[in-house]
């Protein structure tokens, strides 16, 4: 007999229900080209939300591109840079081999190193030079801006587990970084969300913070 619930994983189509209110909602949000924020407490369906809602924009819509950073496992500013580029390299690359020549292309400053699977359906992996990343680490916070004007797309960055940046060692300074690229962007809608209701509402309703209002 089949299950008639999915727990613990995301809700695919023929196991996604209700939410229409808050789909519909968000969609008008991205399709004006504002910045979101989702707070709920973990396993009550924001990614299933933001993933089902991708899915009917995109029906609609084949110029936007959906981008998704889970920042679970992230504790350092270097693994959020290069998990953050690697993330926007394969969301806007067809293939394993279209996406090593957008590296080629997206890149000036930084020489990523691309990590080569054998295995075909393989994720695209990219790591740099820790010195030269701190000194070009702009062109990674950009990469979304350019890669959008480059490709003409309307790309929407969605960040899991925002809060998390709180735990870096300068989660501060790096926010200021954060929001000081973000803030110039055109042709991003940012999408962050977080399951620490404290942590998420402390960045952006405590006045000191970088990511207030």
């Amino acid at each position: 007999m089949a299950r008639p619930f999915k727990y613990g994983k995301l809700a695919d189509e023929g196991y996604y229900t209700n939410r229409e209110k808050e789909g519909k909602w968000l969609e008008t949000q991205i399709n004006a080209g504002i910045n979101c924020m989702l707070i709920s407490p973990r396993r009550w369906g924001k990614s299933s939300l933001v993933l089902h809602t991708s899915k009917r924009m995109k029906r609609k819509n084949k110029q936007l591109v959906f981008c998704f950073i889970d920042l679970y496992n992230v504790r350092t500013e270097q693994e959020f840079l290069e998990l953050y580029s690697s993330a926007l390299v394969k969301a806007t690359s067809g293939s394993f081999e279209e996406g090593v020549r957008n590296v080629k292309s997206f890149f000036k400053q930084l020489v990523p190193s691309v990590n080569i699977n054998p295995d075909p359906a393989s994720e695209i992996e990219l790591s740099f030079n820790w010195k030269e990343l701190k000194k070009n680490f702009s062109e990674v916070l950009n990469l979304p801006e350019k890669i959008a004007k480059q490709k003409n797309i309307e790309l929407v960055v969605c960040v899991d587990e925002f809060q998390n940046l709180s735990f870096l060692d300068d989660g501060i300074g790096f926010q200021k970084k954060l929001r000081a690229h973000w803030q110039t962007h055109q042709h991003i809608t940012y999408l962050l969300y977080g399951s620490r209701r404290h942590l998420m509402m402390e960045f952006f309703t405590k006045c000191s913070m970088p990511f207030y209002k």
